[in-house]
């Protein structure tokens, strides 16, 4: 793929994700007081399993898509939390992720994935 195409498709995805957001923001709102990073973990972690479960390619990237805008959401909104002791009420979830990350990391070596 060229520069010039790889470009405008970073380009078009980037805007999808945008758009995205917006859509999130209209069905959710915009006031997050009260949603610790435990809550944006488990609302990220849906979207990543709901990726993760599709095979067709045209949901897949709109799935994908999903997980970006909640990832642009929740670091959008770290600064509003403070960036001190993310997990304060929940370092048990964010083991168990690590892990989980941990893990995924393991299987994708293994298949010969970097």
């Amino acid at each position: 793929m060229d520069e010039t195409l790889a470009s405008a498709m970073t380009l078009t995805l980037s805007e999808e994700v945008v758009d995205e957001r917006v859509r999130q923001d209209a069905k959710w709102g915009t006031s997050f007081e009260g949603r610790d990073p435990n809550t944006w973990l488990a609302i990220l972690m849906e979207e990543v399993g709901e990726a993760a479960a599709e095979i067709d390619p045209d949901k897949l990237i709109v799935e994908l898509i999903q997980v970006a805008a909640v990832a642009l959401s929740w670091a959008e909104h770290v600064p509003t939390q403070g960036r001190t002791n993310q997990f304060p009420e929940g370092p048990t979830l964010r083991l168990d992720t690590m892990l989980l990350g941990d893990r995924a990391r393991d299987i994708l070596q293994a298949g010969g994935i970097d």
